[in-house]
């Protein structure tokens, strides 16, 4: 349905599809798998979002780090900051979203891997977020809802 631009750092190409035409038995087995991989944690679906983000290492102290988002979902967001961060390093994230800045804490889950990183480039971070308040909760299901 959609395919947007390569990612700045070798990222690959975010893609959308839908599926048409399916018979009720194939629709039944793909939801039926879908609802599977929900259960396990493993299906979440990632939609692009590009806003300006800064990023505070609790603990750490120093000033917040400049940074921009690529992908958000409920529990996760994918953003990029000028250096790395330990996976298990809990942050706090400003999101300056269109209608007001939003925070939220996490834990950095996944670094991109070294050989993928380019010097003077972005490096990309997965963060996990913590549990939500209803606040946070709502406005981020505002802004998927808005993408999708």
């Amino acid at each position: 349905m959609w395919a947007g631009e390569p990612g700045p750092i070798a990222g690959g190409v975010l893609h959308g599809l839908a599926f048409t035409q399916l018979s009720a038995t194939h629709l039944q087995a793909l939801r039926t798998v879908l609802h599977s991989r929900a259960e396990e944690g493993h299906a979440s679906v990632r939609l692009p979002l590009r806003v300006s983000a800064t990023c505070e290492p609790e603990h750490q102290g120093g000033p917040p780090l400049p940074g921009v988002t690529e992908a958000i979902s409920r529990e996760e967001l994918s953003l990029r900051l000028p250096c790395t961060l330990p996976p298990g390093t809990s942050v706090r994230i400003t999101l300056q979203t269109p209608l007001e800045p939003l925070t939220v804490k996490g834990t950095v889950v996944q670094v991109e891997p070294p050989e993928r990183q380019r010097p003077g480039e972005p490096i990309r971070l997965d963060v996990r977020f913590t549990p939500l308040d209803w606040h946070a909760s709502l406005y981020l299901g505002l802004i998927l809802t808005a993408l999708s």
